[in-house]
């Protein structure tokens, strides 16, 4: 064997691309390892046969074969694909070429593996066509970019939202799409990004060609190669329009809800417990003249504004609202930075999580200084009218007293000295004369129906038993005679000491028995009637009920009003309580407290 072909054969045998050797009749003469692995066959089996015989190949495919050598000599990159001993499917290059060994005809082929390739290039195929399906269908604009930042590609949602063509968005052309006052800020931002070659994040409008605003929020980030170096750019834009509107709304309501907060002078806050952060609303920041102070002492600045009377409600209404978790309100003071007071309305509700566990603590602070101020002002003003209405209820009693007194002396004294001259006339006449008898009579009869009826007129001004034998006497004589007048039956118990009880509080606990049993006479239609009246060393206890028709207390009662706001008027001047509760066909009943001293 020549040098030459010793040095093929070595080639030959070590090669790591299969090959083979044929002759004129393509029987295999000689076959390297290489190709005895990739088709799973050993030497022995293949040496001396052919590649259809082994079945490797198949008819058509070497008359094809064939016709080409005949007509170029060669054969060079031809794919084809064939089954191993063990069904295993092959893709490769076949390339053949004819020549000499010692003077005999020979093919010398070799066969590359490329199945690996293939499968490589058919994922990659595969993947393409999932992409390109994804993008078609996906829900947000998507772009592709070479490196320089020129658009390569756009979905069918990109196209969508800027009303262009493919064609009309690659390039730059896509700008025009992007709304006038936007589009030189992101044009510029843009390929800055590219040059640095950095992701890129952008909220900006766009306008199609129908006039329709949109606005979209782009990202495009970079697409690395196997090298490592950056090959382009992949992109998305989102249709935010209807977020950036309900932002905006948001806003507004938020503005909407400062100015209202602002006019009702009402500030919100909340506590997460879970991370401490105290939050607070505009208001609220200006009801404390606090504005800018930063939220990681707010609290601590917040109690300082607290006057130091009052600070220990803070810490009691946040312990008993956690310990028990319900809402709780307070009010309190605090100091403001010119020396003032500001008078504060805390409400507030406990945040639980699903178990039921507090996690934090919302409400609102209200400002009403105003508020208090006009509280204390209209106290005062109800303070001196009461004071007034006292004086002048004294007064008026004081002139009742002198005016039924003058009655019963004067015009009292002056009918009994009348009686007595008809009297001393009447005898001077005689018997004989009947009919001047008779109208001496008739005017003596006048007279003591006169005296009866002053001293009924003396007694309802200023009933003088009062002053004379004691609140008592004047009740018990106020009720037997109510009684025998109105024919109703009256149940009274009396557990009360009347020593040393002042004439104010006397003549008024009796105004308000006859006031009562006046509606009991005019209005209830009552066949019964219970009175009591108590003492004990702190309180004066009066009741009186009845079995009459009753009202509605929740209605306006005209003809109930004026009497009714008698007895509570005079009992707020004598610094007590009075409740009156009736119900249609159930009777009334009022109950007077009052402080005995």
């Amino acid at each position: 064997m020549k040098e030459g072909d010793e040095k093929f054969f070595k080639i030959f045998d070590n090669n790591l691309v299969g090959m083979i050797l044929t002759n004129k009749n393509q029987q295999i003469t000689d076959i390297n390892d290489h190709l005895l692995d990739l088709i799973e066959l050993e030497r022995k089996d293949v040496l001396g046969k052919t590649a259809l015989e082994l079945g490797l190949v198949d008819g058509e495919f070497i008359s094809k074969m064939q016709l080409k050598v005949l007509e170029t000599g060669t054969l060079s990159g031809i794919e084809l694909s064939f089954s191993t001993k063990s069904k295993k499917n092959i893709s490769v290059l076949f390339s053949t070429q004819q020549f000499e060994i010692n003077g005999l005809e020979h093919w010398l082929s070799t066969v590359i593996d490329v199945s690996k390739k293939k499968e490589a290039e058919e994922k990659i195929a595969g993947s393409e066509l999932r992409f390109r399906t994804l993008t078609k269908t996906a829900p947000v604009g998507i772009f592709e970019t070479d490196v320089s930042g020129f658009t390569t590609y756009v979905n069918e949602t990109w196209m969508q939202y800027s009303g262009m063509k493919f064609e009309e968005a690659l390039g730059d052309g896509w700008l025009d799409a992007v709304h006038p006052e936007d589009r030189e800020w992101l044009k510029k931002g843009w390929y800055s990004k590219t040059r640095i070659t950095e992701e890129s994040i952008s909220e900006y409008r766009i306008i199609d060609k129908k006039g329709r605003q949109r606005w979209v929020n782009g990202r495009a980030v970079p697409l690395i190669n196997e090298e490592g170096i950056i090959s382009g750019y992949m992109g998305t834009i989102s249709d935010v329009t209807a977020l950036k509107q309900a932002l905006e709304s948001l806003k507004q309501n938020e503005e909407t809800l400062n100015k209202a907060q602002v006019i009702s002078k009402v500030g919100n806050w909340e506590l997460n417990m879970l991370t401490g952060k105290l939050t607070w609303s505009k208001e609220q920041y200006r009801i404390f003249e606090l504005e800018g102070h930063p939220s990681e002492t707010l609290f601590e600045a917040y109690r300082k504004k607290y006057h130091p009377d009052d600070l220990y409600k803070l810490d009691e209404v946040l312990k008993t609202g956690l310990e028990k978790g319900q809402g709780f309100n307070y009010e309190h003071r605090i100091i403001c930075n010119d020396g003032s007071i500001k008078y504060i309305l805390g409400i507030g509700e406990v945040i639980k999580d699903a178990s039921g566990k507090p996690i934090g603590l919302k409400g609102t602070g209200q400002d009403i200084t105003e508020h208090k101020q006009a509280e204390e002002i209209l106290n005062e003003r109800t303070t001196q009218l009461r004071e007034l209405s006292t004086h002048l209820q004294k007064i008026r009693e004081d002139e009742r007293t002198k005016i039924a007194r003058e009655i019963h002396d004067e015009l009292g004294q002056q009918l009994t000295g009348l009686k007595m001259d008809i009297s001393w006339l009447k005898k001077k006449i005689g018997p004989d004369n009947m009919a001047i008898n008779d109208k001496f009579d008739d005017a003596i009869s006048l007279i003591d129906s006169s005296i009866k009826s002053i001293r009924l007129i003396a007694s309802e001004l200023r009933p003088s038993i009062i002053d004379d034998l004691g609140l008592n006497a004047a009740f018990e004589w106020q009720i037997r005679d109510f009684s025998k007048r109105m024919n109703i039956e009256v149940q009274y118990q009396n557990d009360f000491d009347d020593v040393d009880i002042d004439s104010n509080i006397s003549i008024g606990l009796f105004r308000i028995l006859q006031e009562s049993l006046t509606n009991i006479a005019r209005h209830a239609g009552a066949e019964k009637v219970i009175i009591s009246i108590s003492k004990t060393k702190k309180l004066i206890g009066l009741m009186i009920q009845d079995d009459g028709i009753g009202f509605d207390t929740s209605a306006k009662q005209a003809e109930h009003t004026f009497g009714l706001l008698g007895i509570k008027e005079r009992t707020f001047m004598m610094k007590g309580d009075c409740r009156i509760d009736s119900k249609l066909g159930e009777g009334t009943r009022i109950s007077i407290h009052i402080p005995a001293g």
